[in-house]
């Protein structure tokens, strides 16, 4: 049977990964001069970003309090933090600025 942290992991999984897609779009949009794109790509991380805040607390507080969870886990929720961190600064810093 599947443990609770590896369940909340997926779920986790999806959510960041939403949020790496809308980042990685807001930036291409502003690079290629969609700014019709590039607004609703923005509001959309903007908006979005509690979702996968909450999936991440959810996620690694099973990780790290779940005995079944194993490293594999921790390790997967704590790179998954890193990255949704860094992809949102990235956003809220550079693509979240006019490129032209």
């Amino acid at each position: 049977m599947d443990s609770t942290a590896k369940t909340v992991t997926t779920v986790n999984l999806i959510f960041s990964g939403i949020l790496w897609l809308l980042g990685l779009l807001m930036f291409i949009f502003n690079v290629c001069g969609l700014w019709a794109a590039w607004h609703i790509a923005g509001f959309g991380v903007i908006f979005y970003i509690p979702f996968p805040l909450a999936s991440q607390i959810i996620a690694l507080a099973y990780s790290f309090l779940d005995a079944d969870a194993g490293r594999k886990c921790k390790i997967i929720n704590s790179v998954s933090l890193a990255v949704s961190v860094a992809v949102t600064v990235f956003t809220v810093t550079v693509s979240a600025g006019w490129f032209w």
